[in-house]
């Protein structure tokens, strides 16, 4: 192969594969507060219009670790919905900031909102936006047990001075 005859190209390949090796980050990783939340889970989700009505649908939601413990992945979707109609969350912790960055995508349906997590008082509180500026957002995650846990959804189009209940999500940990 033409690409891997350079040094600098094989040497960048040993370096991503070391990477990829079970454990290589397992000798340090961050406490992870999103622990309770590993595993599969049904959801019952209710969405609030800003016409005052309510839209509800069940849903499956996913969570993993990976990179060696310093991430979590999950993978959430209506049932029924299409692969590309998914969604999924990639959280990895940041030393330098002392909090996991979250980085939430659906990009069949253009949808990217980045956020900062940090936990207070038992919940997981992640703030952030939209990737075109059109609303802050502040996801939480609270009543966290073996079982169960709520997620609510809040946005703000006013910079953060009010703030809208747009979605809550009560999960029940799937059989199994």
């Amino acid at each position: 192969n033409e690409i891997l005859r350079s040094p600098i190209e094989r040497r960048r390949l040993v370096n991503v594969l070391e990477l990829l090796k079970p454990g290589w980050a397992a000798s340090n990783p961050p406490e992870c507060p999103y622990a309770p939340l590993l595993g599969s889970w049904q959801i019952t989700s209710r969405w609030f219009l800003t016409d005052g009505s309510t839209r509800e649908a069940d849903a499956e939601w996913h969570f993993t670790l990976v990179l060696g413990g310093y991430g979590v992945q999950d993978v959430l979707y209506r049932k029924g919905n299409p692969p590309e109609r998914r969604g999924t969350s990639i959280r990895c912790y940041d030393r330098a900031i002392g909090a996991w960055r979250v980085c939430w995508m659906v990009p069949a349906g253009g949808e990217f909102v980045t956020l900062v997590a940090r936990v207070e008082d038992g919940r997981i509180v992640q703030e952030g936006g939209a990737l075109d500026g059109s609303s802050l957002q502040r996801w939480t995650f609270s009543e966290m047990s073996g079982e169960g846990f709520l997620w609510q959804g809040e946005g703000s189009v006013d910079g953060g001075s009010t703030w809208m209940l747009d979605q809550v999500m009560r999960a029940t940990r799937s059989p199994g």
